[in-house]
């Protein structure tokens, strides 16, 4: 099942978008403006304050990379 899905998932166009348990995946264009800036203050709260990791969050990798959040 996990194969099917991830076949599913490169097959995703510009518009689609996933919902699966109350979250949703998203390519970096499909974001909103108010949904990156929450998984980049989520993030920063996590590895950069509560694992005492002072690196740079914001590393470019974001732009090729499916992006999985929480629908409130």
């Amino acid at each position: 099942m996990i194969s099917k899905r991830r076949k599913n998932l490169n097959r995703l166009g510009k518009n689609d978008e996933v919902y699966h348990m109350n979250f949703i995946l998203k390519t970096f264009d499909q974001l909103t403006n108010d949904e990156l800036y929450n998984i980049l203050k989520e993030r920063t709260a996590v590895f950069v304050v509560e694992q005492n990791c002072p690196y740079l969050e914001v590393d470019g990798k974001d732009l090729q990379s499916y992006h999985v959040h929480r629908r409130k």
